[in-house]
């Protein structure tokens, strides 16, 4: 197995092309301090050298649920690339999903079921690979803000029948779920 950290390779298209090369999650840092976190094939998080636990602004960019909606993806693809090649520094901590991959490499909505049906918990049973990328999605998603543990974060259990991130004016972040959900507001201070 080639290592990413070494090989700095093109993360999407490697993602598309060699998945396998990320079945184990790889961690390293950039020269300019900020930490790398390949969770998965088309999951990748950012963490720059200023970030405290539970401090500052926390970003999720998500795109390619369906793989022909390819705007998202080339945005959120030049924004890792830039990262990587550290001609953008970041001050936020950042994870960017790229969802459906293979939809992506047909250029497709989707390949056996439209993802957007299999969140919160529609995954079950993971009978296609569509099913089981919604299920890592979701599990990754909530490891993300899960880690969002300070005195400056209120959490309530609240029920909403739909798995979204919404933002609204950059002070509350929720997270639903159709079971239940974790809604907080976080704020700087």
């Amino acid at each position: 197995m080639s290592d990413f950290s070494v090989e700095r390779k093109h993360f999407l298209s490697y993602s598309r092309q060699a998945p396998e090369q990320f079945q184990q999650p790889q961690v390293f840092s950039l020269t300019n301090g900020t930490q790398v976190h390949v969770h998965a094939p088309g999951i990748i998080e950012f963490i720059p050298v200023c970030y405290r636990q539970g401090a500052g602004r926390h970003v999720l960019y998500s795109c390619g649920v369906h793989g022909n909606e390819t705007a998202p993806i080339e945005i959120c693809d030049e924004i890792v690339e830039a990262i990587l090649s550290k001609t953008v520094v970041i001050n936020t901590r950042l994870m960017v999903q790229f969802a459906n991959l293979p939809a992506m490499d047909i250029a497709e909505r989707f390949v056996q079921e439209n993802m957007n049906r299999l969140f919160t918990g529609a995954h079950e049973p993971q009978t296609n690979d569509e099913r089981k990328r919604a299920q890592q999605l979701e599990f990754y998603t909530q490891t993300f803000l899960l880690t969002l543990t300070t005195s400056h974060i209120v959490f309530t259990t609240i029920y909403i029948p739909r798995f979204a991130i919404r933002l609204i004016l950059g002070l509350q972040c929720i997270l639903l779920n159709m079971e239940t959900s974790i809604h907080f507001h976080s704020w700087n201070g």
